[in-house]
């Protein structure tokens, strides 16, 4: 009995350190942040990285651009995942096995070539009854006449007579009937077309009607505003916390050389809300771009998963995007 009692103690104990384990585990995905890095550099061609780390170098993702993308995955360094590598590797695996077919069919092939005999091995028994079978085949004569037999006319059979060509007259009267015929129909068309676009004004004006009143309710009101709060959470989950770049834009045009400067000065209180440096240069000559910039930031996932969960189960939203999603109203029900 003791033994069975201590072999419970000892299961038990493993279960619980193993479901201790998972619970970390779980938190730790969820709490601890997640830093990442992206580097963009533009001269002749476009290059940029961005990685993603979790638990300091537990696991590390990249995602490269040269020319075409890339990921890759490392859990302590070792690689795990690497798009370009498995795509070598299926090519690779292809071209073995289409390598293989060929082998193979070339093998299937080789047997017949074997058995059929060279023209040049004929037996001279053969080859003198085929000279003697060629010599009575000559043509003794002339060449027998290639001209094909003519079509002789039956005598009761009437020449075919050319397409008469309809006379002006008889075009402009054409003319004139498609015209009669086109005022004849057009009352009607009218009719028609103006019962269509009166249709359509009148779902249009409802449409209008309805969009207006939702957005002029007390509750739309109330949803713009929380999807507002829920939205910023959401950036401030996923926001920089450092910007470096320096950025030269070369245009023939000069407007287009003033414009940048007038982006840049509009979009100053956003480089000065992030720590680092933002040049941007602009000068008159051959159209070019080049460029580096190099952001740093966290992700935090907790608050990212709460303000993207508040906000898709929120009953309000739901009923909102559905009114507008439909273009009718929907009873509102009490609590």
């Amino acid at each position: 009995m003791e033994i069975f009692l201590t072999i419970l103690r000892v299961t038990g104990i493993v279960l619980l350190c193993i479901l201790a384990f998972v619970i970390l585990l779980l938190l730790l995905l969820v709490f601890w942040p997640y830093p990442y890095r992206a580097d963009v550099k533009k001269d002749e061609s476009l290059k940029g990285r961005v990685r993603l780390r979790w638990l300091v170098f537990f696991l590390i993702a990249d995602l490269l651009y040269e020319g075409d993308m890339n990921l890759r995955i490392r859990i302590l360094g070792i690689p795990v995942y690497d798009k370009k590598r498995k795509a070598e590797k299926a090519a690779q695996k292809e071209e073995k096995r289409r390598k293989k077919e060929e082998a193979e069919a070339a093998k299937k092939k080789k047997p017949k070539k074997d058995e059929e005999k060279p023209s040049g091995e004929d037996k001279p028994e053969e080859l003198k009854e085929k000279a003697s079978s060629a010599d009575t085949e000559k043509p003794s004569g002339d060449k027998p006449s290639e001209d094909k037999p003519r079509k002789e006319k039956a005598p009761g059979e009437k020449k075919e007579e050319p397409e008469r060509k309809e006379s002006l007259f008889e075009r402009a009267e054409k003319a004139f009937e498609k015209i009669l015929d086109f005022l004849e129909e057009l009352p009607d068309k009218l009719d028609e077309g103006t019962d269509k676009l009166v249709e359509k004004l009148e779902g249009a004006f409802e449409k209008l009607e309805f969009y207006i009143h939702l957005l002029e309710s007390s509750g739309t009101a109330w949803v713009i505003e929380y999807v507002k709060k829920r939205v910023i959470g959401i950036l401030k989950s996923i926001r920089p916390t450092r910007l470096d770049a320096a950025i030269s834009v070369k245009n023939e045009d000069p407007a287009t050389v003033a414009k940048v400067y007038e982006y840049y000065a509009l979009s100053l209180p956003l480089w000065l809300a992030l720590k680092g440096n933002v040049t941007v240069e602009a000068e008159q000559d051959q159209s070019e771009l080049r460029g580096e910039v190099h952001l740093k930031g966290r992700i935090l996932l907790f608050q990212l998963l709460w303000h993207a969960g508040l906000l898709l189960l929120n009953k309000k939203v739901k009923t909102f995007l559905k009114l507008l999603k439909n273009g009718k109203q929907e009873e509102e029900k009490d609590g």
